[in-house]
């Protein structure tokens, strides 16, 4: 087998999700960094294995093979998977390391020059079993394509999850949008969904094995069921419908999707949980033009006005990006502006990262040091807002999702510190008492 030890490369360590994968004669592990459509992914892949014959270790344990599901986002997720497949090489030099994942797709080439084995495509993924049979025999190869234009949908069936209480499930993949500084269409294709008639069967398994929660994923979730006539509000109501699924949520949407007629659809289900997060990168509508994005910043206002009209004090949540090539100082302030009328829960701020193959790498990027100062200012901005925003819940009766015995997440998401102890898995009423750094305190009534 291929194992000549290569050249490290020493980068930025950063959090990741360990899946675990691995037969008596053959072992695997699985890392799984990124977002948690790739945890999905992951997950999927782990249990192809276990399917195949493997049997499971840690990632930090020896292994005959080592599957890193890359993430290329960032330029810092580029150095992270990187750093997870040479780790993986340092463990056991002779073990088959394997990338999947978006890096794989968009590095696919390069990465066998780095010294990893075996490159799996976004599109190849159910063939995991059989591509690490040929890289055990010291065939060091790649197994990853362009798109086809009319790519079909990739079945996966897994079991991705937060404390073996809130189950994922990936529902769509790829994106048509070309947002100009985003290299996800490359590396995930086009978009394509789960077929109608497969979405209740699996949603079905995740509540046969103990799930209660249930979190529709995608790569561009309001895309989902185009192709088929249907919509993402269809799949919330035939996920209620099942039998044990008692709360639904959605893992992000956009902003042309949320309709009144949209939002009336979910709030007529009871299992929907008011939590909306909804990408926002920019609140200067001159920076919107030049990411090319949909909407405008009073489009994006309207539609949270929208969901506060439908839902009792629902969440927002959004990401933002600062120093986008152009920004001047004025449209990142309007940013900061538009941020603060929104009162959002939670922000997740990054400063740009330079994607090679989009619009905006071609364009006059603003210094390393200007990105991350303006990151860092609104960061903090949006602490303070996330504060008061947590504040308004004090006083109110509130549903818990108990993911320990200590505490779990509310249905708006508020992480709950409760004041008693509860069964894992049990969903308990309380009543929100204080604050913490991150989160709440609760008394269960």
């Amino acid at each position: 087998m291929s194992g000549q030890t290569k050249e490290n490369r020493s980068e930025q360590a950063g959090d990741s999700l360990l899946v675990c994968a691995s037969s008596a004669e053959k072992s695997a592990a699985i890392l799984a960094l990124g977002c948690k459509v790739n945890q999905y992914d992951a997950a999927a892949a782990e249990a192809l294995l276990r399917d195949a014959g493997w049997r499971i270790v840690p990632f930090d344990r020896k292994a005959d093979a080592y599957i890193v599901a890359t993430c290329t986002v960032t330029e810092t997720a580029d150095k992270k998977s990187r750093q997870m497949l040479s780790r993986a090489r340092r463990r056991n030099p002779d073990a088959v390391v394997a990338a999947m994942g978006c890096y794989a797709q968009a590095e696919r080439e390069k990465l066998l020059e780095r010294g990893v084995d075996l490159v799996v495509g976004n599109s190849e993924r159910t063939r995991i079993a059989e591509l690490l049979e040929q890289a055990l025999t010291g065939k060091r190869f790649c197994a990853a394509r362009p798109f086809l234009r009319d790519e079909a949908y990739e079945r996966l069936s897994a079991c991705s999850y937060d404390g073996h209480t809130r189950a994922y499930l990936k529902i769509q993949e790829g994106c048509d949008n070309y947002c100009s500084y985003c290299a996800i269409p490359y590396v995930r294709g086009p978009e394509r969904s789960l077929p109608p008639a497969e979405l209740r069967a699996e949603a079905e398994r995740i509540a046969g094995e103990g799930f209660c929660e249930l979190v529709l994923t995608g790569i561009n979730l309001t895309a989902y069921g185009r192709e088929f006539g249907t919509d993402l509000a269809a799949a919330a109501e035939v996920c209620a419908s099942v039998p044990g699924i008692e709360r639904i949520r959605f893992g992000s949407i956009d902003v042309p999707k949320l309709t009144d007629p949209f939002l009336a659809r979910l709030a007529a289900l009871p299992a929907f949980c008011p939590h909306f997060h909804i990408s926002l990168q920019s609140g200067s509508d001159s920076v919107l033009r030049r990411m090319n994005r949909r909407y405008t910043s009073e489009e994006y206002a309207e539609a949270v006005a929208r969901i506060r009209r439908a839902f009792d004090q629902p969440f927002i949540t959004t990401d933002v990006i600062t120093g986008f090539p152009g920004e001047t100082e004025e449209e990142f302030e309007q940013t900061c502006r538009f941020v603060e009328r929104m009162d959002f829960g939670k922000v997740h701020v990054f400063p740009y990262s330079t994607r090679r193959g989009t619009a905006a790498a071609g364009r006059e990027q603003l210094p390393v040091k200007t990105r991350r100062e303006r990151a860092e200012r609104l960061i903090a901005l949006t602490e303070r807002i996330a504060l008061r925003v947590r504040g308004s819940y004090v006083g109110r009766r509130e549903q818990v999702l108990a993911e320990t015995s200590a505490g779990g997440h509310t249905r708006s998401y508020l992480y709950a510190d409760l004041d008693s102890p509860v069964a894992p898995g049990s969903l308990v009423d309380v009543e929100i008492t204080g604050l913490t750094d991150a989160g709440v305190t609760a008394k269960i009534l």
